[in-house]
């Protein structure tokens, strides 16, 4: 898959398709910090590994940067469900 693709898997709510590509703004993550290490220009975005399973990522010039792995939605938890 490319780049364009991953990113054409979004949308909104029960519109999202395949990996579920959602971009997400530093004040939107509950539990964790932006790596030190992680420019403030890159963002940082979720896709699925399966369904319950979101893998949080940065991407930069070709690379792929692996953030987190939320098992449970506890990074950025959906607000119309209950933990």
């Amino acid at each position: 898959m490319t780049w364009r693709q991953v990113q054409t898997t979004g949308g909104k709510g029960g519109q999202k398709q395949g990996l579920g590509y959602t971009p997400y703004k530093d004040s939107d993550l509950k539990g964790v910090n932006r790596p030190q290490r992680l420019s403030p220009d890159l963002g940082i975005f979720s896709v699925r590994a399966s369904r319950a399973t979101r893998l949080f990522l940065a991407y930069d010039d070709h690379i792929t940067y692996l953030l987190w792995f939320d098992r449970r939605h506890r990074i950025a938890p959906d607000p119309a469900k209950p933990n």
